[in-house]
């Protein structure tokens, strides 16, 4: 569907299903060997806050092209990690995660003009550039000749429970967030473009018995010994 780009910098891809802790394990082995550190499922958050805040349904997608088409999207690093994200010059950073957010991500991220339009941005962030970058397809779609590919998993109750204890004002229970993780996976992983799988040539790491340093530990050493 895109076409593939050739860099020759050390790039990173972790990719896995919501709250698999992708996120986390990724900025701390960012910090451990100075890399910069994106996670693109904030590039979709920032355009999904877009077209809510402009009263536009994930169906009106013309209107949704037109908007693509003259859409000013960039991102802002600071010491290596993201710290403002602005569309049209408005840094929505601080509106990703509000709830209303969390329920239309999913079917916003499902658009084909959507997803190219920011892996174009994706790859281009890439450019001379140690970067660790993070999602569900970028392994297998955004960056497919990346060196180390990483893909973290773990059950649908354990990420659940793992999202309850980081947020609990937000959730009722544990089961509320899991029939959520559940339709995400589902969405996810069904979806026509860059559906959610495993790059053939990842490295799939468990994480249901693994604590947050075991896991960066696990992806250091494949790093380290590649680079001795």
């Amino acid at each position: 569907m895109f076409n593939q780009i050739n860099f020759n910098t050390n790039i990173i891809t972790i990719d896995g299903p919501a709250a698999s802790g992708k996120s986390t394990a990724g900025a701390f082995l960012s910090e451990k060997i100075n890399f910069s550190h994106l996670d693109t499922g904030l590039m979709y958050r920032a355009i999904t806050a877009y077209f809510i805040d402009n009263k536009i349904r994930p169906e009106q997608l013309s209107e949704i092209n037109e908007r693509l088409e003259n859409m000013n999207f960039s991102i802002k690093f600071t010491l290596r990690k993201t710290s403002s994200i602005f569309v049209n010059n408005h840094d929505v950073m601080s509106k990703l995660f509000l709830p209303k957010i969390d329920l239309s991500v999913s079917k916003f991220s499902s658009i084909s003009s959507i997803r190219k339009f920011l892996v174009t941005k994706q790859r281009l962030l890439t450019k001379n550039k140690n970067i660790i970058m993070i999602g569900r397809d970028i392994g297998t779609v955004v960056l497919p000749n990346a060196k180390f590919k990483f893909y973290l998993n773990a059950s649908s109750y354990v990420r659940a429970k793992r999202r309850y204890d980081q947020t609990k004002t937000k959730y009722k229970s544990i089961e509320e967030i899991k029939k959520s993780i559940d339709l995400r996976d589902k969405i996810d992983s069904t979806r026509k473009d860059s559906p959610l799988i495993p790059a053939k040539d990842a490295m799939i790491i468990d994480t249901d018995n693994l604590s947050l340093l075991e896991v960066v530990d696990k992806m250091y050493n494949v790093f380290i010994g590649e680079n001795l």
